[in-house]
C-alpha cells in the first residue's frame, strides 16, 4: 500500500530556512532520503507563519519505510539544531497522485472520523467546495496512527485568496501552504 507522509517542521530560533547551514543539511538529508523511498521530497512553506514549513513524501510500501526510520532518519540528529518535529502523519494515499506544478495554495485539512466511520456533525459537508475557491486537484487519504483522521489536500487555482480557504474550513484544522525549494548555497 503506497504512503504518504507529512512532517509538519518549526525552525529554531534564531534559524530561518534561508540559512545556508539549514540549506546543507537539508540538501544532503533530501538525497539519502530519495534513495530510500524513490520519491522526491517536497518542501512547502506555511502562508502565515515563517518559522513553519512542511515536508511531504511517498513511500511504496512500509517496508521501505522502516528501513529509513531504522537505518538513516535516528543518524539525522544535526537537525535538531535547526527545527523541531511538531507532528508526522503517514497517510494511505499514493504520493503519485499530488501534482508537482506547485502552482497556488496548497490546503490540508485533518477530519476527525468517529467510531462509525462517520463525520462528526461539525464536519458534515466535508470535501464540498463552496462559491469562491477554485480546485485544481483533490486527494486524501486516512491516517495510519491510532487516532486515525481523514486528511483532505485540496491545491487551490493560482489567486485564490486565504480568506476564502479558511472560510470554507473554519471548523476544521487547516495547513494552508505553498511549495518552495531548498535555498541553493
Amino acid at each position: 500500500m503506497p504512503i504518504t507522509e507529512l512532517v509538519i517542521l518549526e525552525l529554531v530560533s534564531p534559524h530561518t530556512f534561508d540559512s545556508p547551514l539549514l540549506a546543507k543539511a537539508l540538501a544532503a538529508f533530501t538525497a539519502q532520503q530519495s534513495q530510500y523511498s524513490a520519491h522526491p521530497l517536497t518542501f512547502y512553506r506555511d502562508t502565515t507563519s515563517s518559522s513553519r514549513f512542511y515536508l511531504v513524501t511517498g513511500w511504496h510500501n512500509e517496508v521501505a519505510l522502516s528501513l529509513w526510520r531504522e537505518q538513516v532518519l535516528s543518524k539525522h540528529k544535526q537537525m535538531d539544531e535547526f527545527l523541531v518535529v511538531q507532528d508526522r502523519l503517514y497517510l494511505d494515499m499514493n504520493f503519485d497522485t499530488i501534482p508537482n506544478n506547485g502552482q497556488g495554495i496548497f490546503c490540508v485539512t485533518r477530519h476527525t472520523v468517529r467510531m462509525d466511520n462517520e463525520a462528526s456533525e461539525e464536519e458534515e459537508g466535508v470535501g464540498t467546495v463552496e462559491q469562491g475557491g477554485r480546485v485544481h486537484w483533490m486527494g486524501g487519504g486516512m491516517s495510519r496512527e491510532q487516532n486515525a483522521a481523514w486528511h483532505q489536500f485540496i491545491q487551490y487555482v493560482e489567486g485564490t485568496s486565504e480568506d476564502t480557504i479558511r472560510k470554507q474550513h473554519r471548523k476544521n484544522t487547516v495547513y494552508l501552504m505553498r511549495r518552495i525549494s531548498i535555498p541553493k548555497h
